[in-house]
């Protein structure tokens, strides 16, 4: 008998012998037993998860709060770095007040009269010393008689005032009154009027034979220039202009004898020329009235209506 006969042999014998029925008898215990072990476990995991307390916060780990008020200091950086970009604006100055002069600013301005203001271009003030009596005429940024600086001319009519600055120290000082300095008359001595002596005493008065000639008194032209202020007020000075060209001043509003007209200027004059010298500036065109007080014979060019005139003024 070959070795495949006897296989299959002890195959059938085993097969006849198992018993069938006892073998799944006890396949079906092991299940059983096996699901109720299983079905204990997750009863006993479920308990147990049922049973434990739960978990709390650590309310020790809990963030302190903070105190919401902190120094400038701390937000320092952000203006100083400007991490944000923003425009700063500047830091609000409050307006400053006007103080009283200071120092030796105050005694001068006690010495100094406000006579009259020029409202051109440029401003110039007519000031008096009253220590030295002396009179001058300047302008802005120019020293005071050797002084205080003029630093401002401002104001209009009865409201002019300028500002006067020496050191760190500042004052205003006002337009003065119309008061005059009171001078002792001289006696005159009365006596009886000679008519050749009459003749001699009215052609020595302001006049022209020609109307180019001008004769004058210096006494009468001292006393006109002595009173400033008014004179400075008897006529407007404007500056004249030609296919924009400055081409000298215009004068207007003479009054009625005063010494532009005894000077024969009429309104509308366009003053060119004085000794040769162009006009090209206020200074020049109120230069006529120094030289009026310091020169014999005084040149003026003039446009009158259109034409050229020339006018010759004689001291005497």
């Amino acid at each position: 008998m070959d070795l495949k006969t006897q296989l299959k042999q002890l195959g059938h014998r085993f097969l006849s012998d198992w018993n069938w029925d006892k073998s799944i008898r006890t396949l079906d215990l092991g299940l059983l037993l096996g699901l109720a072990i299983l079905a204990g476990s997750l009863a006993a995991n479920l308990a147990q998860i049922g049973l434990d307390p739960p978990i709390r916060p650590n309310r020790g780990l809990a963030p302190q709060p903070r105190d919401p008020s902190q120094p400038f200091e701390t937000f320092l950086a952000i203006t100083t770095q400007n991490l944000f970009d923003v425009e700063l604006g500047a830091d609000p100055v409050a307006n400053e007040q006007p103080k009283a002069p200071q120092g030796d600013l105050a005694p001068f301005l006690a010495k100094l009269e406000l006579r009259g203001v020029y409202q051109g271009q440029p401003k110039l003030a007519v000031l008096y010393n009253k220590d030295t009596q002396q009179e001058g005429v300047f302008a802005e940024e120019e020293k005071v008689f050797d002084g205080p600086l003029l630093s401002k001319i401002e104001g209009e009519m009865d409201q002019e005032r300028v500002l006067l600055v020496m050191g760190s120290a500042q004052g205003w000082l006002g337009l003065a009154g119309v008061d005059k300095p009171v001078v002792a008359p001289t006696p005159i001595a009365i006596r009886a009027e000679n008519p050749a002596e009459k003749g001699v005493e009215e052609k020595s008065q302001s006049y022209s034979e020609n109307g180019k000639d001008f004769f004058l008194r210096s006494e009468e032209v001292d006393k006109e220039l002595n009173n400033l202020p008014t004179l400075l007020n008897q006529a407007r000075v404007i500056p004249y202009f030609k296919e924009g060209q400055h081409q000298g001043f215009v004068i207007k509003a003479i009054d009625k004898g005063s010494l532009y007209e005894k000077l024969g200027l009429q309104n509308n004059d366009i003053i060119k020329q004085i000794n040769g010298e162009k006009i090209d500036s206020p200074e020049k065109a109120f230069s006529l009235l120094k030289m009026l007080r310091n020169e014999r014979e005084i040149t003026l060019n003039l446009e009158r209506q259109g034409g050229a005139k020339t006018m010759v003024y004689h001291i005497n």
